[in-house]
Parts: structure tokens; sequence; C-alpha cells
């Protein structure tokens, strides 16, 4: 995203710093479309990497979820787990969920 970013700036950047010589020869709507062709790359690329983080959050989401729905049946299930072992078992599978939210 940087890199398309990057070349829309340094095009604007050029077409200003040689208006004059742009505007001598009448080359206006070249420049014009080449960046709105740059523009258009850029929102591109910017919407899929926002599309492709929603979808990862949501996939590490669902996992999480799932990893504290098994902790919690285990706890009740599992007869054998004393419950301050039950409650550090959910406790610390909490915390995975929110370390994957933060990622």
């Amino acid at each position: 995203a940087g890199e398309s970013v990057g070349l829309v700036v340094a095009h604007t950047a050029e077409t200003l710093s040689g208006l004059a010589v742009v505007r001598a020869f009448r080359m206006q709507e070249r420049f014009l479309g080449e960046n709105l062709k740059l523009q258009s790359r850029s929102t591109v690329v910017t919407f899929s990497l926002a599309n492709l983080s929603l979808w990862l959050a949501f996939r590490v989401d669902l996992i999480g979820a799932l990893l504290v729905l098994g902790c919690c049946l285990l706890a009740v299930i599992d007869t054998s787990i004393d419950a301050s072992d039950a409650g550090l078992i959910v406790s610390n599978s909490f915390q995975i969920l929110l370390f994957f939210s933060i990622m």
C-alpha cells in the first residue's frame, strides 16, 4: 500500500514542479489520466488490504472463541479438575483470545 501511495505522491509532485512545461505542451489531460489511474490502483490496493485484514481478524477471533468454548466445556465436564484449576484454564483462554484480538 505504501508503494502505491508513494507513486501517487511522486507523480503529483513531479507534475506540480513541471506544471509550466505540461501546460506549454498542452498535456494536462494525459497527466490527469495518469494521476487518476495511479489513484485508482492505490485505492484498489488499500481496499484489498483492508478486506484481508478483516478476513484474518474474523478467522482469528473464531479460533479464539472455539478455544474458550473448549476450555469452558473441559472445565465443566471434567470432574477431576479443581475449581481453581478450571478458573485458571478459563482465565488463560480469555487472555489468549485477547492476545488474538490485539494481533
